[in-house]
């Protein structure tokens, strides 16, 4: 990683405020763990995997604006026991390249992510093997 940050420092296009590189007005973030994931979680950022997650309870996503998790071919996994994601409270919430796996809903709904409000956009992601005792095994909409 020592390489990405020499060129983005080269290309100028890492933040003066700043270790994190920002490209295309958002600040980009690696992240290799549940709490680095939780600790990511702000507005106008792109959140990169660098490794598979493995989730010991939900994520919210509310109220965010202009949020990316670019899964960049890793994948976030509820180890068969949670929820991955409940996006709520006009968060706008984009993923990318993420696949959802082994997520279990929280009551009878929302295995992979449960949308609520907001905007939510799934760009090339895979949500396998994920389940709920009533709906929205991979994904439930409600109320959105």
């Amino acid at each position: 990683m020592a390489w990405l940050r020499w060129a983005l420092a080269a290309a100028s296009l890492l933040s003066p405020a700043s270790s994190f590189p920002v490209v295309g007005g958002q600040r980009v973030v690696v992240v290799t763990n549940e709490a680095q994931l939780r600790a990511a979680l702000v507005d106008n950022t792109t959140v990169r995997l660098g490794a598979d997650i493995y989730l010991g309870a939900q994520v919210t996503l509310a109220e965010f604006t202009d949020f990316t998790l670019d899964g960049d071919g890793f994948k976030v996994d509820g180890n068969g026991s949670v929820p991955c994601f409940a996006v709520t409270r006009q968060a706008h919430v984009r993923m990318v390249g993420l696949t959802l796996a082994h997520c279990v809903g929280s009551g009878n709904n929302g295995g992979a992510v449960t949308f609520t409000m907001g905007i939510l956009a799934l760009e090339r992601c895979y949500i396998v093997d994920n389940q709920a005792a009533m709906e929205g095994g991979g994904v439930l909409i409600s109320g959105g």
